[in-house]
């Protein structure tokens, strides 16, 4: 009974000790399937891990500071997600306000906004996609006037041209030049007046 006995407690301890064991190696498992998925940013999965390991080895401070961390991670993440939509929606709010200004041939007004745009986010290739497009637009829109005050210069001279040779009789030559000058501005009825006087 005795040798029986000693053998039962040599047995009963060793199975504690291969509990304790085997607890151990699960709670160091469960640790790092916990860390493994917060470095993938699963922070729920990570959290489920912890809280097992927590169950196993209910002293042990580990797994309450592994979820302290997830937790701190998580509010800093959400805090970062949060400023990064703040800036788009300013970006894009700046962009918006750029495009009105250039549809209403605010050219310079248009491209400080897209500037304002462009150093919120210097690597996004939208405002300077912008810019150049109001630098092209600005560059049109004043070929286009000066090409409109060549004409009126023009118009303005045959107009001066035909009175001159009125004012000297020479009304066929005057007639061509009115002409002329209708030609540049169709919508213009002056050059039709003086052609029938």
């Amino acid at each position: 009974n005795t040798q029986a006995n000693d053998q039962y407690v040599s047995l009963q301890n060793d199975y504690q000790i291969n509990v304790e064991q085997d607890n151990h190696a699960l709670f160091d498992l469960l640790i790092q399937k916990g860390d493994i998925l917060l470095s993938n940013n699963q922070f729920d999965e990570a959290i489920a891990f912890y809280t097992q390991a927590q169950e196993i080895k209910p002293n042990d401070q580990t797994p309450a500071l592994k979820i302290t961390e997830v937790n701190q991670i998580q509010t800093q993440l959400a805090n970062v997600v949060q400023q990064e939509q703040q800036l788009n929606s300013q970006f894009n709010t700046l962009i918006q306000q750029g495009d009105v200004q250039l549809a209403s041939n605010q050219v310079d007004q248009a491209i400080a906004l897209y500037e304002q745009a462009m150093q919120l986010k210097p690597g996004d290739p939208t405002a300077y996609q912008r810019i150049k497009e109001a630098n092209n637009w600005q560059k049109d829109l004043s070929n286009m006037v000066e090409a409109e005050n060549q004409k009126q210069t023009e118009f303005d001279f045959l107009m001066q041209k035909g009175e001159i040779l009125v004012s000297s009789s020479k009304f066929d030559e005057a007639i061509i030049a009115y002409q002329q000058a209708s030609a540049i501005f169709p919508n213009n009825q002056t050059p039709y007046i003086k052609i029938d006087e």
